[in-house]
Formats: structure tokens, C-alpha cells, sequence
């Protein structure tokens, strides 16, 4: 048996169809382009950073970019509140005359924040972890890349299809709308020669022609005057 296209289908048929109905023929237009049809992206759970279970007081210093870490972190309050009361000086340097100068200036306005943080044996402990949510993160990350380029090679190779189909339904609907006029002209003229002639007022004879193969309506109306084959407007209907 041999495989049915889209291509296969008259303009007609191909206007009939759904969004559901092209939508059966997606993997023979893709087979017959070559592409492969795009399957859902699958990625790995990507493993959250672990939460320092200790935490420390760090005692922080004012200065014209905010507040600063001094680097220097305690385990209980008491001894950072006694670090500050030692008055410690900050460290800092200066460009004078293209030379770094260091100096000492004093600490002011000190914080002591309690913060979660990380000690060393800890630290060391989640390496492994994070070398592997490294990893999936990498991987998931190929993943969404080759995803994006299948999706967009997909629609290329389906793009004409798509394009087609809304042609066919827009001539379809032109058309229909020359067919439907002219029941409606056909209904107030109660004649079908004084229906065809209106019906040329409004719409090119060539389109009225193809209306008429597709819908099969006669463009000669019956008449009692010979040879009155109706060619659109200024035809031997004459004016009414």
C-alpha cells in the first residue's frame, strides 16, 4: 500500500482538512524531507547547592562601597564582640604619584552578622556533589541546545505544508463566498441569469469560473435568448 502525502490531495481536499487532519501527514512530509521528527526534551533533575548546616559571626566594617567583610569569622558572638573591641585597623593602599602606598586606617561603624557558612571538612565533603550537578547541568544544557535546533530544522521542513494549507483555505473561503453570494442573489432575483449578472457586478469572471468548477454552479443561466452564455460583467445579460 502505498503512503498517501499531503501533496497527494487535490487543492481541494487539502482545503477540507482540519489542523488535526494535516496534522496525520507531519511524519511523511518530515520522511520526505529528511528531518527527524523532534521528541520531547528530557532532562535530568539538576541537584540544588547543598545548605550550610554550621553557621558563624562575621564581623563586617562600613565603607564608601557598603558594608565589607573584614575576612575574619568566629564561632561564638562573644569572641567576635571582643574582636571589635580590640579596635582593629583596616588594611588599605593607595596610588600616590603612580606609587602603591599602603597604610592603616581605623575600623568604623562594625557588624557582627550571623551567617551559614561552609566549614572546610564540609566544604570538601559536597565536592563530589557539585562535580556532579556540574556535569547534568552541562548535559542538560547540550540537551536544550540540540532540542532547539531539532525544533527549528522541524518547522523549516513543515513550514511549506503549514503555508499550503492556509492557502488552500483561504481560496477555499474566496470561493465559497462567490457561491454563497450567488444563492443569495438566486433567493432575491428568483433567476438564475439575473443572479449570474449581479453576481459579475461584484466578483472577476475568472474567479467566478472557479467558484463554479469548484462548487458546480453553471455560468450560463437558462434564457429564452440564444447564445447568452454569461461572461462576466458587460455580458449579454446586459445591465438590470
Amino acid at each position: 500500500m502505498a503512503m498517501t502525502t499531503y501533496w497527494d490531495l487535490s487543492e481541494q481536499e487539502r482545503a477540507a482538512l482540519t489542523a488535526d487532519d494535516v496534522q496525520r501527514y507531519v511524519d511523511a512530509e518530515l520522511m520526505l524531507k529528511g528531518v527527524l521528527k523532534v521528541k520531547p526534551l528530557e532532562i535530568e533533575p539538576e541537584p540544588n547547592m547543598p545548605v550550610p548546616v554550621t553557621k558563624a559571626f562575621v564581623v563586617r566594617f562600613a565603607s564608601k562601597y557598603g558594608s565589607m567583610d573584614s575576612g575574619v569569622a568566629f564561632a561564638t558572638l562573644d569572641a567576635a564582640q571582643a574582636f571589635v573591641a580590640l579596635r582593629p585597623m583596616n588594611l588599605a593602599s593607595e596610588y600616590l604619584e603612580s606609587t602603591s602606598v599602603p597604610y592603616t586606617k581605623p575600623a568604623i561603624d562594625s557588624e557582627i552578622a550571623e551567617v551559614p557558612i561552609f566549614t572546610e571538612e564540609a566544604k570538601n565533603a559536597v565536592r563530589a556533589d557539585l562535580k556532579r550537578g556540574a556535569a547534568i547541568k552541562a548535559s542538560n544544557g547540550k540537551r536544550r541546545e540540540e532540542y532547539t535546533k531539532a525544533v527549528a530544522a522541524q518547522e523549516s521542513a513543515l513550514s511549506g505544508l503549514w503555508e499550503d494549507w492556509t492557502t488552500c483555505r483561504e481560496e477555499e473561503a474566496k470561493l465559497r463566498a462567490v457561491a454563497d453570494t450567488l444563492k443569495d442573489y438566486q433567493r432575491t432575483a428568483g433567476d438564475d441569469g439575473i443572479a449570474l449578472s449581479f453576481l459579475a457586478k461584484v466578483y472577476p469572471a475568472a474567479l467566478i469560473e472557479e467558484a463554479a468548477k469548484r462548487f458546480g454552479f453553471p455560468v450560463t443561466a437558462p434564457t429564452s435568448t440564444p447564445n447568452s452564455t454569461f461572461k462576466g460583467a458587460g455580458s449579454a445579460f446586459g445591465e438590470v
